[in-house]
């Protein structure tokens, strides 16, 4: 299922940005069926999982199709505690350093993904378990008159609250913590 609470995230390219949650039909036979090589998302199947949807054309008629996704290659332990990828919406950053980003704060952690090649099995640009509790929510941006580009991310239990700087350098992307709630305020 996709149910962030800020719903699918539209690209420049108008491509759409979903993540999904967990799939209920994921036992040990599923796994075991999935040829040798292979992940969920090599066939077809996007649980616990960023999706990249664009409009796929066929002559005249046009249909919405996969164009790329990302899965965590702990997916299968993910999926088997529902901590889904989906509770939170993705946030599409501008271009930034010359790349396409994305940020994501699921159940467990927060994400940075390149949307130009979401990675498939693996391949965050970065991932980090921040909060104390799960995180249902939408991440914000900021862009500074200094220039400097801010996400900011809110889940349950302790921070609460973070913002991140998104650091580009040499055709790769992090993000480093600028400051987080504390049980008395803001730390920064």
């Amino acid at each position: 299922g996709c149910w962030g609470p800020g719903g699918a995230a539209a690209a420049p390219d108008n491509s759409l940005y979903i993540a999904t949650g967990n799939a209920t039909t994921a036992d040990n036979n599923y796994w075991a069926g999935i040829p040798s090589g292979q992940h969920p998302g090599d066939i077809g199947d996007y649980f616990i999982a960023v999706v990249r949807l664009g409009v796929a054309w066929m002559g005249y008629s046009g249909h919405l199709a996969v164009l790329d996704w990302y899965q965590p290659t702990d997916a299968r332990t993910l999926n088997d505690q529902d901590l889904d990828l989906g509770s939170s919406s993705c946030l599409i950053l501008p271009d930034i350093g010359g790349m396409q980003l994305l940020v994501l704060s699921a159940k467990d952690s927060i994400y940075l993904l390149n949307r130009s090649n979401l990675g498939h099995w693996g391949g965050e640009l970065w991932r980090n378990n921040v909060f104390g509790g799960e995180s249902h929510s939408a991440p914000a941006y900021y862009h500074t008159p200094a220039g400097d580009h801010y996400v900011y991310f809110s889940g349950g239990d302790m921070p609460g609250l973070i913002c991140y700087k998104v650091v580009v350098s040499s055709g790769t992307a992090t993000l480093q913590e600028v400051w987080r709630a504390s049980g008395t305020g803001l730390a920064f």
